[in-house]
C-alpha cells in the first residue's frame, strides 16, 4: 500500500497523445482504447514513448491528470529495456480502463512539443492505409 492510498490522495499521471486530440479531450476527457489508457509517472517518458511510436504525428502533447491510484494498475507490456532506451529507466507505466474526466486534467500543465521522430512520408502512407481501412 502506498502513502497516497493511505492518505486517500490522488496521484498525478501523464498521458501523451497527438495534439489533434486536444479539443476532444477538453470536451470528453481521455477515453480508454481497447486495452485502456496508458500513462506514466514521468511526463518525459510519456512524450518520448509517443514520439517513438507515432512517427506519423507532427505534434504531440502530454496531458497531466489526477486520479485515484486504485484505478490504475502497472502496465506490464512496456519493456524495462525500452524505458532505458527512452532515457527514463526508473519511470513507471500504468494502465486504467476508466475515462479520465475533463475536471481531472491539469489544463495549465499540458505541454505540446514537435515530434522529433516525425516523418512526412510515413504520415502520408499512414493516411492512405487508414483511408483504405475505412472503406
Amino acid at each position: 500500500m502506498t502513502w497516497h492510498a493511505i492518505l486517500k490522495e490522488d496521484v498525478t499521471y501523464y498521458h501523451a497523445t497527438s495534439y489533434d486530440n486536444l479539443m476532444s479531450i477538453f470536451r470528453d476527457g481521455i477515453k480508454p482504447g481497447i486495452d485502456g489508457i496508458y500513462s506514466s509517472d514521468s511526463a518525459q517518458l510519456s512524450i518520448n514513448w509517443i514520439c517513438m511510436t507515432k512517427p506519423q504525428t507532427k505534434k504531440v502533447m502530454v496531458v497531466p491528470y489526477k486520479a485515484d491510484p486504485k484505478t490504475h494498475r502497472p502496465g506490464t507490456d512496456h519493456s524495462p529495456f525500452m524505458l532505458h532506451i527512452l532515457g527514463e529507466p526508473n519511470a513507471k507505466v500504468f494502465v486504467t480502463s476508466e475515462t479520465i474526466l475533463p475536471d481531472q486534467i491539469d489544463l495549465e500543465g499540458i505541454r505540446v512539443v514537435d515530434n522529433p521522430c516525425y516523418d512526412k512520408d510515413f504520415e502520408e502512407k499512414f493516411k492512405r492505409i487508414s483511408r483504405r481501412e475505412e472503406e
